[in-house]
This record gives structure tokens, C-alpha cells and sequence, in this order.
């Protein structure tokens, strides 16, 4: 199995490419930018077919999606809960970090939670987990690893003060979506480094306390 993870745009975002290397194929999730070190990563390994996945709709984690799609053929999922964010790609918020030069773009079609993904001996499953957006989705591989977008951070939380943002549904979709995988369950996170499932349960200060969420303290991105 191939897993890279790429620190995209001036937020850092992490986006990720998994791939089947005997298969070819495989999956791109949440392109935020810099398509062209996508681009190397997908002709490096030869990987022909690609389905790109968007845990949600935020401008940070979707503005490469269109450059990818023209490169590769690839369609672009995401959950229709989201699809209100796509305008935000290019926007105003974009120009002010450095990320106005992308255009706004459709899905090719839906994440729906309990979907599956397939690439050779790689399924990805979605699971909803809403809070930070509507629609936020995870993606998990069954197995040992997990990639949850915005929901979770090491020892923080996704941000609940956007728009159709709900701290409530956030710390449901955590605790009873994320905290009931394996503790040695891999976490790729949309920003930051990596963390595990167990680790989030015994330390993560929002989970413990989650007054502090719900009390309108901040959180992470």
C-alpha cells in the first residue's frame, strides 16, 4: 500500500494520496492545493486511476480538486451537505490567505455515509461525522486507519464557529462515530500530525471537558 501525506497551501492543510501499487489506482483526499506534488506523487508510483475524496467543503481542503480532476480523468465526491462551501473556493477568505487564484468547481457525485470506496485490495468506508460542516464525512479503511478531515486533531477538535458549524453534532460525531474504532486506530488528521484513536480518548481536552466546546472556547482549525 501507498500513503503519502502532502502539507498543502498557506494553512497547511494535509492532504493525503492512497493507492493499491499493484492495482494502480487508488484515492486522493482533500487536494487543498499544490496539484502539481500531487500530480509527482500520483506519476512517481505510475498510479493510472484515481477517485479524489472530500472529507468536507472548506476552500482549504477542496481548491486543487479541479486541477486533479483535469489531470487524471478523476471524478470528485463529497457529501451534498456541503456543497453550499464550493463557492468559497476563490473567495474572499481564499484571496486573503494566497489562495484566490482557484475557480469554483461541482461535484461529479455524492458521499453518503456507509458509501464504499474501492482500489485493489484498499476499501474505504465513509462515515458521517458533522460538526465542523453539515457534511463532514471520515473515511476509514477498516483495518488500522482512519481519515477524519477537520473533525479531530491531536489533542484539539475542529472549529464549530462557521456557519452551519455545530459544536453539539461535532462532539457526537467524535465520541460515538471515532471513539468506538479500535484505540490503536490511526488517525489522519485534516492539519497536524497524526494521532490515535485511544490517545484522543484519554487526552483530548475537548472530549474531556466538553463544556469547553459548547462554551464557545476555541479550538483548533
Amino acid at each position: 500500500m501507498i500513503l503519502e501525506t502532502i502539507v498543502t497551501g498557506p494553512l497547511q492543510e494535509n492532504c493525503f494520496v492512497i493507492a493499491d501499487e499493484k492495482a494502480k489506482s487508488g484515492f486522493v483526499i482533500d487536494p487543498g492545493w499544490n496539484h502539481e506534488r500531487v500530480d509527482h506523487i500520483l506519476k512517481h508510483y505510475g498510479i493510472t486511476e484515481v477517485t479524489i475524496l472530500l472529507t468536507h467543503g472548506h476552500f482549504d481542503h477542496i481548491s486543487a480538486t479541479d486541477h486533479i480532476r483535469r489531470m487524471t480523468g478523476a471524478k470528485a465526491l463529497m457529501s451534498p451537505l456541503d456543497e453550499f462551501l464550493l463557492d468559497s473556493v476563490g473567495g474572499d477568505t481564499a484571496i486573503m490567505v494566497g489562495m484566490g487564484s482557484a475557480k469554483p468547481f461541482r461535484i461529479d457525485g455524492p458521499i453518503n455515509e456507509n458509501d464504499e470506496f474501492t482500489a485493489g485490495e484498499i476499501t474505504l468506508t465513509a462515515i458521517a461525522t458533522p460538526g465542523h460542516t453539515p457534511g463532514g464525512m471520515s473515511l476509514y479503511d477498516g483495518k488500522e486507519r482512519i481519515f477524519v478531515g477537520d473533525t479531530l486533531f491531536r489533542d484539539s477538535v475542529g472549529r464549530v464557529d462557521f456557519p452551519k458549524s455545530d459544536a453539539r453534532d461535532l462532539l457526537k460525531s467524535i465520541t460515538e462515530k471515532l471513539y468506538v474504532l479500535p484505540d490503536d486506530t490511526i488517525v489522519h488528521c485534516g492539519h497536524g500530525p497524526d494521532t490515535s484513536i485511544g490517545y484522543e480518548k484519554e487526552h483530548n481536552p475537548y472530549t474531556l471537558h466538553p463544556e469547553l466546546l459548547t462554551g464557545g472556547m476555541g479550538s483548533f482549525l
